[in-house]
């Protein structure tokens, strides 16, 4: 069986939904980060958020809103490791929450590389890199060795 990767993504954002926490290279990643994100910050009051799309729909999906990716990607932006790193100092429960920004930063690093679309940020073959496999052939992504984004997050999977 094949998969894309948006739905690969997706099964991950899945994962974590269902599960209270899992082990990482980077520590315990739990649910209840993204939970604690979205209650301080009022998300049903009108005001100025960090993790301005984190909504319920996010952390709750029902139905075809776990098909959706644009959710996923949302979910795992960095607005929201941003809003985790800024609540933390404030809120003693997400004072644990460094591995579950790392493993967010990771994931949106992830999708960047395997999402671009414009020439700029597209991957794409530079002489100026060599590939971990040692050929003259690398990719590149926004200053930042799109295979290394690749390698790295695969390193990470046990």
């Amino acid at each position: 069986m094949f998969s894309d990767f948006c739905h690969l993504i997706n099964n991950v954002r899945n994962s974590v939904i269902q599960h209270s926490w899992f082990q990482t290279p980077y520590g315990i990643v739990k649910k209840r980060h993204w939970e604690d994100v979205l209650n301080m910050e009022k998300y049903d009051a009108p005001n100025l958020k960090i993790a301005h799309k984190l909504s319920l729909t996010h952390l709750n999906p029902i139905g075809y809103q776990k098909m959706k990716v644009s959710l996923t990607f949302e979910y795992f932006s960095r607005p929201v490791a941003d809003a985790m790193e800024m609540l933390s100092k404030k809120n003693i429960s997400l004072r644990d929450s460094m591995p579950s920004q790392r493993f967010i930063l990771m994931i949106d690093a992830l999708i960047r590389a395997m999402m671009s679309r414009t020439p700029l940020q597209a991957l794409k073959y530079s002489q100026s890199e060599v590939c971990p496999e040692r050929e003259n052939v690398s990719r590149r992504h926004a200053g930042e060795s799109c295979s290394s984004v690749i390698l790295h997050f695969l390193s990470n999977i046990k």
